[in-house]
């Protein structure tokens, strides 16, 4: 067991997820993903962990569950963007 009050990785931040062109998958893709690997894009699966001795590197896990929180972040903008629009769709349609 180690104890400490912190610890200093060296990380890659994932703000490459923010970039124009960034393959952010639709989430019908992502939802038939999950289905058939268990697991989200990139993220290595209990098995494929387990197979690696049951350690993950915490620079590499920090990098990737940061790129997958700014992906939620990215699903929830559309999301909102669409709920605005139906919002005023039906605001229109009951002043006609």
């Amino acid at each position: 067991m180690i104890i400490s009050e912190g610890i200093q990785v060296v990380v890659e931040v994932a703000d490459y997820v923010f970039k124009e062109g960034y393959p952010l998958m639709e989430l019908d893709e992502l939802a038939q993903f999950i289905d058939q690997h268990g697991h989200l894009p990139k993220i290595k699966s209990e098995a494929e962990v387990r197979a690696e001795g049951g350690t993950v590197s915490l620079g590499e896990s920090y990098t990737l569950l940061l790129e997958k929180i700014e992906e939620l972040t990215l699903y929830t903008i559309a999301q909102q963007k669409q709920i605005d629009e139906l919002k005023r769709l039906v605001v229109s349609s009951r002043r006609q």
